[in-house]
């Protein structure tokens, strides 16, 4: 027979890799034309390395992820690497100082801090790189500008919830400390950034309905395992959806964010961060009960969200018309109040998204209209339902 081919380099960008990272060409069976992940996407056949391996796999090792370089790494050792390859975003010494911007925080422990990537309410999240590993995390830590034990509370409580999960769709938690009496912790780094992002930055308009059902049903796959633990979300938006690196012109793996407003539905009996007229969530993505009645909402207040959510992927708009700022400027210097928020939610039918934009598919706009009824026995009544109707229209998006 025809000896295996050793190649140690891609043959169509000649980049330098081991053998075992090195995949066949799709189509090229009797003399397989071997080439780097990069470019069986440019091929538009996402294939995952280890279902195409030819050869037995030898040691595997780690590679850098802007040169391609390999990297030595302890978590090569792993007897699971190649299959949370996912997780696993590397950089080497070089390339890390590349990227180094300077920020407040320099070092985490054993994380040293690149640069800052977001910043809320509750904490500062940095793009940092773990120095026995060289692998590429994200570290959150709470911050105290405020004084605000409740802050702190919060963050625990995303901390604890976070240990509990473990879902393609979810994001992972890695590691957690204090440093400086400030609590963080440490997850996966996904370089796709938001879906908030991607709506802005890619499109900086509406987002295709193929790709946007796509987004839509990995987060209500993490949904779907998020309620099982009998959790509820509360604040599901664009900015709380994260993805992985995805193939060329598309985003990756859709992963839910953010559990800072989470509520376990059987922990009747504790205490809550949410006092009388308190409110937790995002205005615009939040169903009329989560106001009336935050502590007590369910599953079908996410459902909402996501709707709305997928709403405003499809038309850059939401199912009320809230005042834009221009317009609450202008109405405050007729001295006129300007309409508020949460009455808007409390009063206002949702408007169908036809009537947003008719070029939604009539399927879709039906799904989507029911993820928004203003009542939550009109709504999905489970993740799985929602997900379930958008994959058998996505076919005809």
């Amino acid at each position: 027979g025809t000896p295996e081919k050793q190649a140690t380099c891609c043959e169509q960008c000649g980049t330098s890799l081991p053998a075992h990272f090195l995949i066949p060409l799709p189509g090229s069976s009797a003399d397989p034309v071997m080439v780097c992940p990069t470019c069986v996407e440019k091929f538009q056949a996402p294939v995952r390395l280890r279902k195409t391996i030819q050869r037995p796999l030898a040691s595997p090792s780690a590679s850098c992820m802007d040169c391609r370089c390999p990297v030595n790494s302890d978590l090569t050792r792993a007897e699971n690497f190649l299959e949370m390859e996912e997780l696993f975003l590397f950089l080497c010494p070089p390339c890390a100082e590349k990227r180094r911007v300077p920020a407040d925080e320099n070092a985490f422990g054993g994380y040293r801090v690149l640069s800052e990537i977001g910043k809320g309410g509750m904490g500062k999240v940095y793009l940092a790189i773990q120095k026995s590993s060289s692998r590429l995390v994200a570290v959150k830590k709470v911050l105290f500008e405020s004084a605000n034990p409740e802050l702190t509370a919060r963050f625990s409580r995303e901390t604890r919830i976070m240990r509990t999960l473990s879902h393609d769709n979810i994001v992972r938690i890695l590691d957690e400390g204090a440093q400086n009496g400030q609590p963080f912790f440490v997850s996966e780094y996904l370089p796709g950034g938001s879906a908030d992002e991607y709506l802005l930055k890619k499109y900086k308009s509406e987002i295709p309905a193929a790709i946007a059902c796509r987004i839509i049903i990995n987060v209500l796959k993490g949904l779907e395992y998020f309620h099982r633990g009998n959790y509820v979300h509360r604040d599901i938006k664009p900015m709380n959806i994260l993805l992985s690196k995805g193939i060329i012109g598309e985003p990756g793996r859709a992963k839910l964010a953010d559990f800072g407003t989470s509520k376990c539905l059987t922990d009747t009996g504790s205490a809550t961060l949410t006092r009388a007229h308190e409110f937790a969530g995002t205005i615009m993505y939040v169903p009329r009960e989560q106001i009336t009645d935050f502590r007590s909402v369910g599953p079908r207040t996410d459902i909402y969200s996501t709707g709305v959510t997928l709403y405003e992927m499809l038309t850059t708009r939401f199912p009320f018309n809230f005042p834009t700022l221009f317009e609450e400027a202008q109405a405050l210097a007729k001295n006129e109040k300007p309409d508020d928020p949460f009455l808007i939610v409390l009063d206002k039918i949702p408007i169908p998204i036809r009537e947003r934009e008719p070029r939604v598919h009539q399927g879709l706009a039906s799904i989507i209209d029911k993820a928004i009824q203003r009542e939550p026995q009109d709504r999905f009544p489970t993740a799985g339902e929602f997900r379930e109707a958008l994959e058998k229209v996505l076919p005809d998006l």
